[in-house]
């Protein structure tokens, strides 16, 4: 976890020749690719996250987020690393990662500083003027399933009981009324 603190903290202020140097090292003999080393170790940490290796799936995404930001060719308006990573299993594993309601032995608030962090290395990806990330999101994203999940998230912040527990009446229940706008809003997130 340690390793992976440092190489974040390499990047971090958009150091693209940082990001660059970490992807390829062209003075060394054998040059290794450190973000693609990361991005694989999140896929196989993924698979089996849990509270034993929380921390360092958490540290995977917060390098790679810091990996990809600010990586644009200011010449082409291409974004390198991003490339790289949307070329791999990557935006899967983020999907999967979302919607997941819980982690064993990790509690709530730690589940949701990870789905924040998430966020932001989704919209890492999207940095450019290529509409490639799009096009790829909408292809292997479940936008439905995140929308369900951000509304759940919102619906537990605001102290509102979730559609299927809810019931018409009282204090600390939902009419139908309200259903109806949040299902709006949820779908009109995705338009």
């Amino acid at each position: 976890q340690l390793v992976l603190e440092v190489l974040q903290a390499l990047c971090e202020g958009h150091n693209v020749r940082m990001q660059y140097l970490l992807r390829e090292q062209t003075a060394n003999r054998i040059s290794v690719d450190l973000i693609s080393e990361v991005n694989e170790l999140l896929i196989v940490i993924e698979s089996e996250i849990d509270g034993t290796n929380y921390e360092q799936a958490h540290a995977c995404i917060d390098a790679l987020t810091e990996f990809t930001q600010g990586n644009i060719d200011p010449a082409t308006g291409q974004a390198g690393i991003s490339q790289l990573l949307l070329d791999s299993k990557l935006i899967e594993v983020l999907d999967r990662l979302v919607q997941r309601r819980s982690i064993a032995g990790v509690l709530d608030g730690r589940s949701a500083a990870l789905r924040t962090s998430l966020a932001k290395l989704l919209m890492a990806l999207l940095e450019g003027t290529e509409r490639e990330a799009e096009q790829r999101f909408l292809l292997r994203l479940d936008l439905m399933g995140i929308a369900r999940v951000c509304g759940s998230i919102c619906m537990e912040a605001c102290g509102v009981k979730a559609f299927s527990d809810a019931t018409d009446g009282p204090a600390g229940s939902i009419s139908d009324a309200s259903k109806a706008t949040a299902a709006a809003a949820a779908g009109g997130a995705l338009a």
